[in-house]
Parts: structure tokens; C-alpha cells; sequence
């Protein structure tokens, strides 16, 4: 795997490529991601991460 391929810019005018904030599949993939207010993963509770004790 030629990773100097991956780090080059994707093109002179774009280096980071396309903006993707508005692409119809990553809008699908934020709303998959949020928690529903009247879920029960909204009330649920989570022990700290062991490496940062942030909940």
C-alpha cells in the first residue's frame, strides 16, 4: 500500500475534497446516530471510560 497516495491533495482546487455536509448519505448517517429523546438509550447511564473517566 502506497500510503503517500492517501496523504496526496485530492486535487488543486478541492486538497480535501468535496464537502460531504450536505451529501444525502451523510445526512442519513448523523440521523442514524442521534438518540430519540423518548428512547431508552436517552436515560441510560454509562460508566466512565477507564482512559479519560468521561461518561
Amino acid at each position: 500500500m502506497n500510503i503517500e497516495e492517501f496523504l496526496a491533495p485530492i486535487s488543486p482546487e478541492k486538497p480535501c475534497g468535496d464537502n460531504l455536509e450536505y451529501d444525502a448519505d451523510f445526512q442519513a448517517m448523523g440521523q442514524a446516530s442521534r438518540v430519540k429523546r423518548n428512547s431508552s438509550s436517552a436515560t441510560r447511564s454509562f460508566p466512565p471510560s477507564p482512559l479519560t473517566g468521561i461518561r
